[in-house]
């Protein structure tokens, strides 16, 4: 998959971050799990590489 970076706003960011938690503990479907792990992983170390990381997204 090709990245492309796109800015947001911290509190965006958490929103996805928040949501993504939500659908990892939720869903039933494995794939679609792993698929939310790796998005939420990808979004945790932006959350940590920006300065934001000691702060609870969650």
């Amino acid at each position: 998959m090709e990245r492309i970076p796109v800015p947001v706003a911290p509190g965006e960011l958490v929103d996805k971050l928040t949501i993504l938690e939500i659908k990892s503990e939720r869903s039933q479907d494995s794939a679609r799990r792993a698929n939310v792990a790796r998005e939420l992983n990808a979004l945790q170390d932006v959350w940590t590489v920006h300065g934001k990381g000691a702060e609870d997204p969650g």
